[in-house]
C-alpha cells in the first residue's frame, strides 16, 4: 500500500483529540458552574443587592467605586471604571474615564465617528475584549490614538451600558484575580450589571449636569457682582477725576492770573525793576509747567486708549534712562528725607527702546513710591537678568501698601487709592494724590514696548508700612505686541495708585 505523508497521522490524531477534548470541557465547565452555584457567587444575590445599593445614588465617582467593588467583591477583580459616554457634534463618542478601583488614567478619548470600535460598541451588545481591539484585523483598523488610549487603560473587557436612548457608557474591567479569562456564566453576570447600571448613571449624570449648571450661575452672579463693584468704583473715580482735574487746572491758572497781574500793576505804577521781573517769570513758570504736565498726561492716557502712543526705539540703557527719571525727584527725596538706592542698573546691556516714554514711565512709578512713603522711609530701585530676551527692574518703597479691594484697579485710568479729599496740588506730598493718570500711562509705555507690570504688596497698613513693589519686565529689542516673557507664578497685584 502507498505510504501516507507524515503529516497526514498527526492531523488525524489532533482532529479527534479536539472531537473528544472540547465536548468534554464544555460539560465540565457546567458541572463546575453548577457546583459553584450557592457557594461564594451568587449571581441573582449578588445583582439584587447591588440594585438596592446603587438606586440612590447620585454621584459619578461613587456609582464607579460600587460597581467596580461590586464585581470585585465576587470575580476578584482589582481594576476597574466607568466610561461615560458623551455624543460629540462631529457625530463621534467621546469617553470620560471615571475611576472605580486601581490607578486608572483620567484623561479623556474621542472616538472619530468612522471608528470601528465606535461602530463595535454601539451596534453590538456584546463585551468588548482587549485582545480584540489589539488582533482583531476589523478593529486593528482604529486610529493609533485610540487604540493606544485604550491599551492605557490596562482593562480586559469593556461592557456596554444602555438606556432607551442608545449607549451611555462602558464598564471597563481589568483581569481577574489569578490572571483566569472571564467564562460565560461570569460575563452573562457582568452584562447584567452593566444593564442595572444605565439608570444610576443617567441619573448621576443629569444630577452632575445640575450641579454643573448651579456651579456656573453661582459664578456668573459672583462675576457680575465683581464686574457692578468694579463698574462702581470706576464710576466714582472718574467724578473724583473731574472734580481733581477741575482743581488741578484751576490752581495754575490762578497763580497764572495772579503773577499777571501784579505785573500789570508794577508797570501801570512805573516801578517795575529787572529783579522783579526775573522773579515774577520764574513764579509764572512754575504753574505754567504745571499745567503743561497735567495736559500732557490726560493727552498721553487719551493716546494710549486709541493706541496712538508714538514711541520710536532707539539704542540707550537702563541705568541713563533711571538716571533721568530720578533727576526732577532729587529735591522731593532730600526734603522728605528718604532714602534711594539703585542696584545692578550698570550690570544691564544697552537695550533698544524710547528713552524719553520709557523715563517717563519710571518717572511715573518713582512719584507714586514718594506720595505713599512716610518720611524717612526708603526707596529700592534694582535691575536684573531674567532670560536671554528680558530683563526686571523693580521699585520697591516702604510705604503703606494698598488693600485687596484696590489692588486689581490701580492700572485703571482715574483710579487713586484713598479719598478725593486728600488729593493735593504738591507732588510729593505724602499720601497727596494725583489725578490717577500715572499709573496707566506707566503701564500704556511698559506694554508699547512689549513687556508688563504688576504690584505685589501684603496690603494696606498705615502704621505697620508693608509697602509695595513694582515690578517691570522689558525686552532688551522693544517690540510692540505682548509681552513674550511667561511669570513662573502668578504674581498678587497689588500697588498703590499715582
Amino acid at each position: 500500500p502507498p505510504l501516507l505523508p507524515p503529516l497526514v497521522p498527526l492531523l488525524i490524531l489532533a482532529s479527534a483529540a479536539a472531537l473528544v477534548y472540547l465536548p468534554l470541557y464544555r460539560v465540565l465547565t457546567r458541572l463546575v458552574d453548577r457546583l459553584l452555584e450557592g457557594v461564594g457567587f451568587d449571581p441573582a444575590q449578588a445583582l439584587q443587592e447591588y440594585s438596592q445599593t446603587i438606586g440612590a445614588i447620585l454621584n459619578l465617582e461613587q456609582l464607579a467605586s460600587v460597581a467596580v467593588e461590586t464585581v470585585s467583591g465576587v470575580l476578584g477583580v482589582q481594576r476597574g471604571a466607568l466610561l461615560v459616554a458623551t455624543e460629540t457634534e462631529r457625530g463621534g463618542l467621546q469617553l470620560q474615564p471615571v475611576p472605580g478601583k486601581g490607578e486608572v488614567p483620567e484623561e479623556p478619548v474621542e472616538l472619530e465617528p468612522i471608528s470601528p470600535i465606535l461602530a463595535r460598541i454601539r451596534d453590538e451588545d456584546q463585551p468588548l475584549f482587549q485582545y480584540e481591539v489589539e488582533h482583531h484585523p476589523v478593529l486593528r483598523e482604529a486610529s493609533a490614538r485610540e487604540r493606544e488610549w485604550l491599551r492605557n487603560l490596562e482593562m480586559e473587557m469593556y461592557l456596554p451600558i444602555r438606556s432607551q436612548e442608545g449607549l451611555v457608557g462602558l464598564l471597563a474591567l481589568g483581569a481577574q484575580r489569578g490572571g483566569e479569562p472571564y467564562n460565560p456564566r461570569e460575563i452573562q453576570f457582568l452584562s447584567t450589571l452593566a444593564h442595572q447600571t444605565a439608570v444610576a448613571l443617567q441619573n448621576a449624570r443629569l444630577v452632575e449636569g445640575l450641579q454643573m449648571l448651579n456651579r456656573r450661575i453661582t459664578q456668573l452672579h459672583e462675576n457680575l457682582r465683581a464686574a457692578y463693584e468694579r463698574l462702581a468704583r470706576l464710576d466714582k473715580a472718574k467724578a473724583d477725576f473731574l472734580a481733581i482735574a477741575s482743581h488741578e487746572l484751576r490752581t495754575p491758572l490762578a497763580q497764572v492770573r495772579g503773577y499777571v497781574d501784579v505785573l500789570a500793576d508794577l508797570a501801570e505804577g512805573g516801578v517795575l525793576t529787572q529783579e522783579q521781573i526775573r522773579r515774577i517769570a520764574e513764579n509764572i513758570s512754575r504753574p505754567t509747567r504745571r499745567l503743561e504736565s497735567i495736559i500732557n498726561a490726560m493727552m498721553d492716557a487719551t493716546q494710549i486708549d486709541t493706541d496712538g502712543l508714538a514711541l520710536h526705539f532707539t539704542p540707550t540703557t537702563i541705568a541713563l534712562i533711571i538716571r533721568l527719571a530720578l533727576e526732577p525727584w532729587l529735591p522731593a527725596l532730600e526734603k522728605r528725607n528718604l532714602t534711594l538706592t539703585t542696584q545692578g542698573l550698570e550690570e544691564l546691556p544697552p537695550i533698544q527702546a524710547d528713552m524719553e516714554r520709557l523715563t517717563q514711565a519710571f518717572s511715573n512709578l518713582i512719584s507714586n513710591a514718594i506720595k505713599f512713603t512716610p518720611d524717612g522711609g526708603r526707596i529700592t530701585i534694582e535691575a536684573r537678568l531674567l532670560d536671554e530676551e528680558h530683563f526686571e527692574v523693580t521699585v520697591a518703597d516702604t510705604g503703606i501698601g494698598i488693600s485687596k479691594a484696590d489692588q486689581e484697579l490701580i492700572f485703571e485710568k482715574f483710579y487713586r487709592v484713598g479719598s478725593a479729599s486728600l488729593h493735593s496740588s504738591g507732588e510729593f506730598k505724602f499720601k497727596g494724590g494725583g489725578p490717577g493718570l500715572g499709573l496707566p500711562i506707566a503701564r500704556g509705555v511698559i506694554e508699547g514696548h512689549g513687556g508688563c507690570i504688576w504690584v505685589e504688596s501684603e496690603g494696606y497698613d498705615e502704621t505697620r508700612c508693608p509697602g509695595s513693589t513694582f515690578h517691570v519686565v522689558l525686552p532688551y529689542k522693544a517690540h510692540r505686541g505682548p509681552c513674550r516673557w511667561k511669570q513662573p507664578t502668578e504674581p498678587q497685584p497689588t500697588g498703590n495708585g499715582l
